[in-house]
């Protein structure tokens, strides 16, 4: 039955509703068995290149995808760490970084992904730390 649900759900309903066997489990979501792995690494691959869409798949990547499925994933569709979504202003958010720290622990992250995430790495940091200094600069009022 849930090979049935897997392939006739939308990729949104994937996104938002599932998590994989094996994968810290999210309350109240369906979980993938590991036995589906490669029709769910199908789906996700076939995954609109859509800003919204890239977020929801790059949340399912950090939080709800095995590190089987994962591999399976980067490795079928390498240049899909690559796509564009929404930025944060606090890194904690950005699920897309927490999916490249995910592939890159797997030893999966290509050097140019790698290096623009050191780089956007450094950018929260900076902004962090400007952020900061410039909240002590302000005078406190009695």
């Amino acid at each position: 039955m849930m090979a049935a649900l897997l392939r006739g759900a939308t990729i949104d309903t994937i996104l938002s509703s599932f998590t994989c066997e094996g994968s810290p489990l999210i309350k109240d979501a369906m979980t993938i068995p590991s036995n589906l792995d490669d029709a769910l690494v199908d789906r996700l691959a076939a995954t609109p290149d859509e800003t919204h869409r890239n977020w929801m798949l790059f949340h399912f990547l950090a939080y709800r995808a095995s590190d089987q499925v994962l591999t399976k994933l980067v490795r079928k569709s390498p240049d899909m760490m690559k796509r564009l979504c929404w930025v944060t202003d606090i890194v904690e958010d950005n699920p897309k970084m927490a999916s490249q720290a995910r592939v890159h622990g797997l030893g999966l992250l290509d050097d140019e992904l790698r290096e623009q995430a050191a780089l956007q790495l450094e950018s929260y940091a900076t902004h962090s730390l400007a952020r900061i200094t410039a909240a002590f600069a302000e005078p406190i009022e009695p």
